[in-house]
């Protein structure tokens, strides 16, 4: 349970600096370099961990499906919704 609840708080708040970049391209448009290179030396490997987090929760949740309603579900939803806009705004 408490390996579940952890990656729920680690897959909202990667949503959470994916929709503050999105916000930054879009509305704020801040042109700080320094906020650029944070933004591009964070951004990649918060990809990777949205996927490793949907591959962990989908694992979880065959491995103890109990777990399936509870925060595996969420997450799964969540790092799947994340990734799945954030590979759609490179292609767009």
């Amino acid at each position: 349970m408490k390996g579940t609840k952890i990656l729920f708080h680690i897959s909202w708040l990667t949503s959470l600096y994916f929709l503050f970049v999105a916000l930054d391209t879009y509305y704020f448009k801040f042109d700080i370099v320094i906020i650029g290179i944070i933004r591009e030396l964070i951004t990649l490997p918060l990809m990777g961990v949205q996927l490793i987090i949907a591959v962990w929760s989908i694992h979880s949740g065959i491995k103890d499906p109990s777990k399936i309603k509870g925060y595996a579900l969420w997450t799964l939803i969540i790092s799947i919704c994340n990734s799945a806009l954030v590979f759609w705004s490179f292609i767009s």
